[in-house]
């Protein structure tokens, strides 16, 4: 999916996890598939980051991790319902994480792209 021009964000199943920045493997018993969508972040959205204890506000958590206030409002955020699941290429929901019980993982990947209109 290309979203707000400047960004690809793709989502498909895999049988490896991978870790880096611009991915984020989750498990999907855990989430509504057919309910994924991007969107930017909305005022009062929560998250549960994964290595924290407990839910903390999006808006608290992108300040305490030093993000430019002027940045916070264009970072896609993919959310399964109204359950938001990854803050693209930050960091992902202790609750859709892969454990050694995940069956099925879908793998989640984001790419920003400088000039999207060249690249067609």
């Amino acid at each position: 999916v290309v979203f707000a021009e400047k960004h690809i964000i793709g989502c498909h199943f895999t049988e490896n996890v991978t870790v880096d920045k611009n991915s984020f493997c989750i498990d999907a018993d855990k989430i509504n598939i057919e309910n994924i969508s991007v969107r930017f972040r909305r005022n009062g959205d929560r998250i549960w980051p994964i290595g924290m204890n407990g839910s903390k506000k999006i808006k608290d958590f992108l300040c305490d991790i030093k993000i430019e206030r002027n940045k916070r409002d264009e970072i896609p955020i993919v959310t399964s319902g109204d359950e938001i699941i990854w803050i693209c290429g930050i960091r992902g929901s202790e609750k859709v994480k892969v454990t050694y019980e995940t069956k099925k993982i879908i793998k989640l990947t984001f790419e920003e792209v400088q000039n999207f209109e060249e690249r067609k």
